[in-house]
Parts: C-alpha cells; sequence; structure tokens
C-alpha cells in the first residue's frame, strides 16, 4: 500500500514515521507539510533510514507525482477541509488524525464532502490498536466479567506535545486550532474505547469542568456519560495523576495495572489483572515495547481497503459523532445539567464512509 503524509508533526514523526518505514506492504511515497522545513527534516530521517522520501510542495503535487493509496492527514483540524477535498476529488483514501473538526458543522460538511467524493475517510484512532486494549475488548467479549455495567478512565497527569518548533509550538492549547483542550486532546481515545466496552455508544452526558479563561481551554473535565445501562465515568486533566482505566462487570472486574508514575493511559501498563469479589483471579501480560502508532492500525486500514469494508467504527461517521460528544459535554459542564446526545451518525441517513 502507498502512503502519503500531509502534515509532519510530532506524532508523524514519533509515531507513524517508524510503522511506515519499517512495515512490510507499506510504502512511503512522499511528504507534505504546512512548512516545507518540516517535511524536509522527515524526509532526512527516511533517508537516513535507507528509504528514501520526497517531500513535496503540496498535497496536489503529492497526488499526482506520488500516487499514494492512502494519505495520512495529520494536520492540525481547523485547515484540513481543503486536503480532504483535494485528496477526496482524486480518489485517494484518507486516514485522518484526530480530531476530525472543531465543530459539529464543519464534521458535518465534512462528511458531505466524503459523501460527494466516494473518499474513503478512516480515523486514526490509535489506541483502540494498543495490545493492551484489544486484550481488554477481548476479555470483555468472551465473558470474563459477565455483562457491562460500568467503565472507569481517570487521566489526570496527562499534558499536551508542544508541537514542532518550525510550526507552532503549544498550538494544542489554542482552541481555534486544536478543538478544545484536555478532552479534546487524550480524552477523545477515552470516548471510543468507551464506546468499544461498553458495546454502544452514549445517550447522555454530564460533566464539570475546569476552564482557563484567556483563551477558553479546559485544563480538567470530569464527565459521565451513560451509554444505555452502561455507565462511564471520565476524569482527564493535567496535573500529578493518577491515571486508571477499569472494566467493572456483574461477575467480576478487569483493571489495567500501570506504574504509579503513570499520568496518562497511553501509557504501557504492567499487565491486564481480573478480580472478583476484592481477589486477583488471574492476570496477562501485555508487551511492555509498543509506540503511540501500532502496525495493527494500518493492517486494519489496509484490510478494510482491500475488502470494501466500511464498519461504523473508526470511520468519518464516528469521528463526527465524537465531534458532538465533545461539544454537549462542554455544554453540560457550563450548564451543570445531564444533557441528550442527539441523533448519531452511525444511526442517522447518512452514506457509509
Amino acid at each position: 500500500m502507498r502512503v502519503g503524509v500531509v502534515g509532519c508533526g510530532q506524532i508523524v514523526e514519533q509515531g507513524h514515521l517508524p510503522v511506515l518505514l519499517r512495515t512490510p506492504g507499506l510504502h512511503l511515497t512522499g511528504l507534505v507539510d504546512l512548512v516545507p522545513e518540516r517535511a524536509r527534516r522527515l524526509a532526512g530521517q527516511a533517508e537516513a533510514a535507507g528509504r528514501p522520501v520526497p517531500a513535496y510542495r503540496d498535497t496536489a503535487e503529492l497526488v499526482e507525482r506520488a500516487r499514494p493509496d492512502l494519505v495520512l492527514l495529520a494536520t492540525p483540524p481547523s485547515v484540513r477541509s481543503a486536503e480532504l477535498r483535494t485528496l477526496g476529488e482524486a480518489g485517494v483514501a484518507v486516514l485522518c488524525e484526530k480530531p476530525l473538526a472543531n465543530s459539529v458543522e464543519e464534521a458535518d460538511a465534512l462528511l458531505s464532502e466524503a459523501a460527494r467524493t466516494g473518499a474513503r475517510v478512516f480515523m486514526t484512532h490509535n489506541y483502540a490498536f494498543f495490545p493492551e486494549y484489544r486484550l481488554l475488548a477481548r476479555l470483555v467479549g468472551e465473558g470474563h466479567i459477565g455483562p457491562v455495567r460500568s467503565v472507569l478512565i481517570s487521566c489526570l497527569g496527562s499534558y499536551p506535545w508542544d508541537g514542532a518548533e518550525e510550526f507552532r509550538p503549544g498550538w494544542r492549547h489554542d482552541r481555534a486550532l486544536s478543538g478544545g483542550g484536555r478532552l479534546v486532546d487524550t480524552g477523545w481515545h477515552a470516548l471510543y474505547l468507551a464506546e468499544l466496552l461498553a458495546g454502544r455508544g452514549p445517550t447522555e452526558v454530564t460533566a464539570t469542568a475546569e476552564f482557563d479563561p484567556a483563551p477558553p481551554f479546559d485544563r480538567e473535565c470530569f464527565a459521565h456519560y451513560r451509554h444505555g445501562d452502561v455507565h462511564v465515568s471520565l476524569a482527564v486533566g493535567t496535573g500529578h495523576g493518577p491515571v486508571a482505566f477499569e472494566v467493572r462487570g456483574e461477575q467480576g472486574r478487569l483493571h489495567l495495572d500501570f506504574d504509579p508514575a503513570a499520568g496518562d493511559y497511553s501509557a504501557v501498563p504492567r499487565a491486564v489483572r481480573l478480580y472478583r469479589d476484592g481477589r486477583l483471579v488471574r492476570s496477562w501480560d501485555v508487551p511492555r515495547e509498543r509506540g503511540m502508532i501500532t502496525e495493527g492500525l494500518y493492517e486494519e486500514i489496509r484490510r478494510r481497503l482491500a475488502e470494501g469494508d466500511a464498519p461504523y467504527a473508526h470511520s468519518v461517521r464516528h469521528g463526527r459523532d465524537l465531534v458532538a460528544t465533545i461539544e454537549a459535554t462542554y455544554r453540560a459542564a457550563r450548564e451543570r445539567r445531564w444533557l441528550p446526545l442527539g441523533t448519531r451518525a452511525e444511526e442517522a441517513d447518512h452514506v457509509a464512509v
């Protein structure tokens, strides 16, 4: 699969690039960035690894000359629409970094554009492909804890990456560029993991949040979601921790055993442990070495493209619904009440893209 990259920030340099360079069957064909120096820098790293890759002027040149099957779109969400239009009209599939957009209105416009051009757009829901969360989902599916009753996710030692020096360090603190604060940057992953474990999307939300006034930016957010009869509790923010991730069922609970020094659930846990009646029943080890992006993410995209598969999970429709969930969470925090979540793209009459 031929892969191009538009947006050469830290997540690409530290996460995607190593996977694209080492994975058999993936061929990195070109790089583009708003700051050409960033594209040239990553091209130099690829060449040093023995995989020379050209840097192109813009997305149109990348499409014309590199002819990718898939483009990783890793620009800030505020500058994404033109690239999506160019790629869609060229018939190139897109793997989009989160968040999809800065508002539901923008997300709906991108969804309509994808439907118009027939573009295949996927979300980079990379945590869903971490070995520990795949194991957790498998254990829930196998019935080790019975029907799920609640999911607890705490991530109170999470800080945004600074951002590439050549572009705009601290851009994740600017809601106009990033779409939000800690809930968007780190909480986004918790939301799709909770849906995976609960077996359905949220129907109601209430929350509290602490905002910095200038610019509006949530440093902490404590949210509660009802996924039918499953309750999800999420605490995300900066600070001293802790990090916790547990799934409780009618017959036990599954616990990710993180190092006490960890502050973010992107850290690799020491094990997944099963408890019943306060007693440890069984433990499963997890791989100690993995990056923020895994080969499994690209394997899934390659499979979907080959088979023409268009499930809801990790699709552009899913990305749109997560934007809506985050908007409702912010509103619930301001109004300090439970709010129903509206019709999801999963349920509405949207084209499956």
